[in-house]
């Protein structure tokens, strides 16, 4: 009986182990392949730029390569926050947060549920300026 309960601990703890590396291997490559999370409507991705160089880079890609109205824009001491119109009527607001002095957070959201086709599209056109 307690050789069967050892086996059995030690199968589950194995199990237990391999799921969780797969876990982490999963997790990994999905990091690595994308690089962003969508959260609620929001596309979010940390980017190695300072945030003053990524605020002015969303301001040409939304002006440029999107096409998009520059509502507002306020730039901070430690981040910024970006309004604009979407060509097709939809609100679009970046918010960009200074992690460090090179790391910032930025936030892409797009309409009232979100668009994450069309975030992404934004995500690449800064990207590009970056």
């Amino acid at each position: 009986m307690r050789s069967t309960n050892s086996w059995v601990r030690t199968v589950l703890l194995g199990v237990t182990v391999a799921s969780a590396q797969g876990c982490m291997l999963v997790a990994g490559a999905a990091v690595g392949v994308g690089g962003y999370a969508y959260v609620t409507g929001a596309l979010e991705q940390n980017v190695d730029a300072h945030y003053a160089e990524l605020h002015g880079a969303a301001l040409d890609a939304l002006r440029q390569d999107i096409g998009a109205m520059i509502v507002s824009e306020d730039l901070g001491q430690e981040g910024s926050e970006i309004n604009a119109k979407h060509p097709d009527g939809r609100h679009i607001k970046i918010t960009i947060e200074s992690l460090t002095l090179k790391a910032s957070k930025i936030k892409i959201r797009l309409g009232t549920f979100g668009d994450e086709a069309e975030s992404l599209r934004i995500e690449r056109a800064i990207a590009a300026r970056i």
